[in-house]
Formats: C-alpha cells, structure tokens, sequence
C-alpha cells in the first residue's frame, strides 16, 4: 500500500505547528514534544507492534575531541548496549 504524501516538513517546530493547527497526525522524537505533551497540547498514539529505529551522531565543534567527549561516547555506548 502506498501512502499518499500531502505535505514534507523540514523542521522539528513545523511539523509541531502544523500538527497543533489541523487534523493530521506526524512521526516525531518524544524528546521535541516534552512540553506540548506537559501542556497537553499533543499526545502520543500507540501503535501496537511498530518499532522505529533511528541513527543519531555524536558531534561536537570541529578540532574539538577532548577527553570529556570521549568519556560521554564510551558511556552511551555501554549504556546503549545494556539496553539491547
């Protein structure tokens, strides 16, 4: 089945505006919605038996690396690893 795409967004707060101000539904980090869902502006739609995975990079300010950034790496590492 194919979905029939209406509208593609580049950024976190309009995809949070266009959501606020009509009748859709949108695919967002939960993280980028802690307020509205505080305000109860938005809410959550749980879908059984759907699992999204996302990439996320480390970055940091170019010629930057440290020993605190390595220490942070290495810890999300092992945390994401107890996880799994």
């Amino acid at each position: 089945t194919e979905l029939n795409t209406t509208l593609q967004m580049g950024s976190t707060e309009s995809i949070k505006r266009f959501i606020k101000n009509g009748n859709s539904y949108g695919i967002i980090s939960m993280a980028a919605i802690y307020d509205e869902l505080f305000r109860n502006e938005l809410q959550i739609i749980e879908i059984n038996n759907l699992r999204i995975n996302r990439d996320f990079s480390f970055i940091t300010i170019a010629g930057n690396r440290n020993k605190l950034s390595e220490k942070f790496c290495n810890f999300a590492k092992i945390a994401y690893k107890k996880m799994l």
